[in-house]
């Protein structure tokens, strides 16, 4: 019994050091492979859901840099006005904005497309919005069911996601593009307080990864992707710490 034990622990640990390393270096090469860059990205056409601030900020200002074609989206256009600004003088080929409340059924069809048409079409797709009430305050979980946020943050976190993949592939599908899906790490693991920004993830995961499937069948040239982001260090955290 003593070599069976061996044996099995010694199996054991050499499939998760395997895990590891694959993940790792498969991680690297992808990372260095498809990282944007101003030889793979001057000239696309790049939509960004919720950039009016943190992380969707962010990837509009490092696109324009590149010097893509980028559309910032948030539910207010004054919102959008200083990002505009500021992608205009890093160096953007051109920069547009669209709003739309993710929350209403059937806002995220007509941004995508009003995207589409403003651009002439599409060649990447990151979707990235995120309901505002999940870094408003932190309340239990049987208040915020009461309070409806459950269903509130599946609209916004998961259903209009769905909605935005959907919209876009058609559109991708002509330029043979890539859709992202902005998840977090919050889906993989327990997170008091956030329950429902984490049911939304956890599924939000399941839809991409079932979808990207379905793409690979259908023979689809439509690139489809989820990035798993921690703990950014953003103003609205900030906000929600005591």
């Amino acid at each position: 019994m003593g070599l069976i034990k061996k044996a099995i622990v010694g199996a054991v640990i050499s499939i998760a050091v395997y895990q590891v390393l694959h993940h790792v270096l498969y991680d690297a090469y992808a990372m260095w492979r498809y990282a944007p860059n101003r030889e793979n990205t001057s000239g696309k056409r790049v939509l960004i859901t919720g950039s009016s601030k943190g992380v969707g900020r962010a990837l509009a200002q490092l696109y324009c840099e590149l010097g893509a074609h980028v559309i910032v989206h948030s539910r207010s256009l004054k919102s959008l006005e200083e990002v505009q600004a500021e992608c205009r003088k890093l160096g953007a080929a051109s920069v547009y904005a669209v709003t739309g409340d993710m929350s209403v059924v059937g806002q995220a069809d007509e941004v995508v497309n009003w995207a589409a048409k403003a651009m002439g079409g599409l060649d990447i797709v990151i979707v990235n919005h995120v309901s505002t009430y999940v870094f408003e305050t932190l309340h239990s979980v049987v208040s915020r069911l009461r309070s409806g946020e459950l269903q509130k943050s599946m609209q916004v976190d998961l259903f209009s996601y769905a909605e935005t993949a959907l919209a876009a592939i058609p559109i991708l599908e002509r330029t043979s593009g890539s859709l992202v899906l902005v998840s977090s790490v919050a889906g993989r693991m327990p997170v008091p307080y956030f329950f429902q920004y984490a049911s939304a993830k956890a599924s939000l995961e399941g839809f991409s990864k079932s979808l990207r499937q379905e793409l690979a069948i259908n023979g689809s040239n439509v690139h489809c992707g989820v990035a798993i982001l921690g703990a950014i260090d953003t103003q609205s955290a900030h906000d929600l710490l005591p």
